[in-house]
């Protein structure tokens, strides 16, 4: 169960620090000192729309994302203890608003988001909306699992996925992006993933494309293996229906998307699902 306690106000250690004049969020990962449990001290700074648009709870609105760097499991939960009120979105229009909202909080990541007790390692970011932070690694103690976690191929994939000629970008960096196109059957994201220079390791690394819905911040998505290579750089493109990212039960007017490959986390990509 996820402990209720594993989240506060403000950490031990001082989150990075931000821009006065800048959007965004950001965390630092440290040790507990009691148990060398990894935890997040975190901080934002927001357009103040976004909190006439949540009533001021934008801890309530914000996520924090886990995913297994091996299998590709998600564990989300929002960056405040579990009270039980639906955070339900308004309009900002009308209200008197600061130009800018921010905080910060703390974290205790296994107990908040009630991950595995096993040795793994995690990509952690934290998401609102069209803003997400810089990813983070993070490794939780504990014993090797029984049966190391790998990635499994879906049964059915609702991937298109190709490896295509390797992209170039002057930096030579790691690039994940993301597109939309409205096609006859409905809307398509599309996306690449570019890993710049050969690894180490000849092994599969997760694909992950999640959608967060703008009516109940819940998560959707999708997982599909990808190859580096042992021998060069490269480049894998995708196409996946928006139908798979949207959590059961939900019905959107409005989808943020992010893809995260290879370590690398893709901007945000919203989606108006609205009928046109």
């Amino acid at each position: 169960m996820p402990d209720d306690t594993a989240i506060w106000l403000k950490a031990p250690v001082e989150p990075p620090a931000l821009d006065e004049e800048a959007f965004g969020l950001v965390q630092r990962v440290y040790a507990s000192p009691d148990e060398g449990r990894p935890c997040l001290a975190a901080a934002f700074r927001v357009p103040g729309r976004l909190a006439g648009m949540y009533g001021g709870r934008i801890t309530g609105a914000i996520q924090i994302v886990a995913v297994d760097a091996r299998s590709g499991e998600v564990h989300y939960r929002e960056a405040e203890p579990r009270t039980g009120i639906p955070l339900v979105p308004r309009s900002p229009e009308g209200l008197m608003l600061p130009s800018a909202v921010s905080g910060s909080f703390g974290v205790d990541l296994a107990g908040h988001l009630d991950l595995p007790p096993e040795r793994r390692r995690y990509h952690v970011f934290l998401w609102l909306d069209e803003m997400v932070s810089p990813v983070a690694v993070v490794e939780t103690p504990g014993a090797d699992p029984e049966v190391e976690a790998g990635v499994d191929t879906p049964a059915a994939s609702p991937f298109t996925l190709a490896r295509v000629p390797p992209r170039t970008n002057a930096r030579g960096e790691a690039q994940v992006r993301l597109a939309a196109a409205r096609a006859e059957d409905g809307i398509r994201i599309e996306g690449f993933a570019h890993l710049p220079r050969p690894v180490d390791r000849d092994e599969p690394a997760p694909l992950v494309v999640l959608g967060l819905c703008d009516a109940t911040h819940r998560l959707g998505g999708a997982m599909e293996p990808v190859r580096a290579s042992l021998e060069e750089a490269i480049t894998w493109r995708f196409e996946i229906g928006v139908e798979h990212l949207i959590p059961a039960r939900a019905e959107p007017r409005r989808l943020h998307v992010v893809a995260l490959a290879f370590g690398v986390l893709s901007p945000v990509l919203s989606v108006d699902l609205a009928p046109r």
